[in-house]
């Protein structure tokens, strides 16, 4: 948080994995590699070594912790009443994740794999804001929520001092530079 209590950051990651490259855009029209016709594709599929951590995009619940065919294990979190996440083909889930558990932003919630109808190791991931899917690598991210009101004058007095700290290092440093 900034010394007025905003936010420094976005409230999702743009990417839930470390990804080598993106193997399936975003895309209404895709040719499926199964079926051989066109089906809407609604996420990213971010191709990665089989076992690479996947991250929750932001702070939620979980919601459903299941396996489809289609799906594979796969996992879908809630984030407020707007924005919900899907995760797909997961190799397994991380331990102790579990229909209805809170998780935060970065939180390893699976990691990635390649079951049910994927074609090799990658994770499809689904962004979608009031059921409707985005893509999501060009959603408008909202930003974290900044520090309640009620909250913001104890913040302020606990981050005074660390700020202060921080400001006379910063000060020696430069004299230590400027000598």
């Amino acid at each position: 948080y900034t010394p007025e209590g905003n936010p420094m950051r976005q409230a999702f990651l743009r990417a839930p994995v470390e990804f080598s490259r993106i193997s399936s855009n975003f895309n209404m029209n895709r040719r499926h590699p199964l079926f051989n016709r066109n089906m809407p594709h609604r996420g990213i599929d971010y191709a990665a070594p089989t076992g690479t951590p996947v991250l929750s995009a932001g702070d939620g619940r979980i919601v459903t912790a299941s396996r489809t065919a289609p799906n594979g294990n796969y996992l879908v979190v809630q984030h407020g009443s707007q924005v919900t996440t899907k995760y797909l083909h997961l190799q397994k889930f991380a331990a102790g994740v579990r229909q209805g558990m809170r998780v935060k932003q970065g939180d390893v919630i699976g990691y990635l794999g390649a079951t049910g109808w994927a074609t090799g190791p990658h994770l499809h991931y689904e962004f979608l804001v009031s059921g409707v899917h985005h893509n999501p690598r060009t959603v408008k991210l909202p930003q974290a929520e900044p520090i309640p009101r009620g909250e913001l004058t104890k913040f302020k007095e606990q981050s005074a001092p660390l700020l202060a700290l921080l400001n006379n290092h910063k000060q020696e440093q430069q004299l230590a530079l400027a000598q």
